[in-house]
This record gives C-alpha cells, sequence and structure tokens, in this order.
C-alpha cells in the first residue's frame, strides 16, 4: 500500500515536470533576424533568400514544430502577423513620405506593399482552413512556409532601401511610435490566435509524449489545451 501511495506521488510529480517541460515557441519574424530596428520600422537583417534552396539554421529550428499541425499554425500564424505588421507600418512609412513630399515618387513603395499583402492574404488561406491545412503533408506546409518567410524577407528589405531617402528624422520618430501603437491594437487579433494556437500545438506535444511513455491524463491535457495548465 504504501509503495503504490509512493509510486503516485512519483507519477504525480513527473506529469507535474513533464508539464513543465513543454516546448515554448520562440517566434517568428519575416523581416530578419537583426535585434535593431531601422528607420523604416523594419527589424531586417541583409541575406537575401533568392538563390538558396537549403535550409539555414535558423529555418530548420522554425520549421521543427511543423511536424504537428497545430505546430504548423502557430507558425503561419506567426508569420502572418509579421507580414501584417510590414504591411501597416509600409503604409505607414508611405504617409508619412507624402506628407513630408507630396510630389515623392512612392508607385515601387506602393507596389511592394501589394505583393506582400498577396503573401498575407496566401498566408491566412491556409491558418483559417483547417481542413486545408490537413490536406498537406508537414513537409508541404514547412516548404510553404520557407517560401512565403524568405520572399517577405526580400521584399522588406527591398522597401526598407527604397524607403530610406525619402525619410525624414522626424518621420522615423513617428513611424517608431506608430510601430509600438500597432502592438497593442492592430495586431491583438492575431496574438490571441496565436497564444490559443500554442496551447493546442502544447497538448499534441504533451499528448505524443504520453503516448510514447505509455501515460494518460486527459484531465491535464484538456488544461494545457485550454491554457489553463500553468508551467514554468
Amino acid at each position: 500500500m504504501e509503495a503504490r501511495k509512493m509510486n503516485k506521488k512519483i507519477l504525480g510529480v513527473f506529469l507535474i515536470l513533464l508539464a513543465a517541460a513543454i516546448l515554448v515557441l520562440p517566434r517568428v519574424r519575416a523581416d530578419g533576424n537583426s535585434s535593431e530596428t531601422n528607420e523604416t520600422g523594419h527589424d531586417l537583417n541583409e541575406t537575401e533568400h533568392e538563390n538558396e534552396t537549403e535550409l539555414n539554421e535558423t529555418e530548420e529550428e522554425e520549421i521543427r514544430p511543423m511536424r504537428f499541425p497545430h505546430g504548423a499554425q502557430v507558425r503561419l500564424l506567426e508569420l502572418e502577423k509579421s507580414i501584417t505588421r510590414n504591411i501597416l507600418v509600409g503604409n505607414q512609412t508611405i504617409a508619412a513620405i507624402k506628407a513630408g513630399n507630396s510630389s515623392a515618387n512612392t508607385t515601387n513603395l506602393v507596389s511592394i506593399i501589394d505583393k506582400l499583402i498577396i503573401l498575407r492574404n496566401e498566408v491566412r488561406t491556409i491558418t483559417v482552413n483547417e481542413t486545408a491545412m490537413l490536406n498537406k503533408t508537414s513537409e508541404e506546409l514547412a516548404q510553404q512556409f520557407v517560401d512565403i518567410k524568405r520572399e517577405a524577407i526580400n521584399l522588406s528589405k527591398e522597401f526598407r532601401d527604397a524607403a530610406r531617402p525619402l525619410l525624414k528624422e522626424t518621420d522615423r520618430q513617428i513611424i517608431r511610435e506608430y510601430m509600438k501603437e500597432i502592438d497593442r491594437t492592430e495586431l491583438k487579433n492575431i496574438d490571441d490566435e496565436i497564444r490559443d494556437a500554442r496551447h493546442r500545438y502544447n497538448a499534441d506535444l504533451l499528448n505524443a509524449t504520453f503516448s510514447h511513455l505509455g501515460l494518460n491524463n486527459s484531465a491535464l491535457l484538456e488544461r494545457v489545451r485550454n491554457g489553463d495548465a500553468k508551467v514554468g
């Protein structure tokens, strides 16, 4: 009897530790990996991907969770958010340029934003249709994610380079403040979607671990899925 109680306690502690070990996904950005924000509001690196066929280390890390459907949903929603953010900041940048110089030629900038909108809509078509996601293999979703992200990075870099000479220092400060505001407002809904998808992904991951170990705890899985299991 005492041994059974001890085993039950050990199992309880094990489940708590296992729940605490649920993967916390790093965020995805479609604007590069630089930690510094440039004057157009995009965090861009200088690497373009037009001719690359092999995945780099960052991409391999990003697509790893996509073997689970909800992991793929998290990644695609994060990509959608990043592209949406670039579109909003891009439109604000164009407005600032026009406000300072109504005769400034922003045709190329508008064209780039239009291309980003097409990419954003392509991602959204996948994330809002769970059936479509399930009909694709994890490899297909991962490749689509990488292709769209690479194109979005290149377009964002092109926008930055074209906008830089047209911006004044006062414009840059306005754009930086706008970036802080949209993170709290326009992007809140998609942040909520990402949070919910992360909970479902965490439940998938924990369930796979349980299955591998021959364990079953549906109550814990449900709490994780609903975001009620506080870990860490």
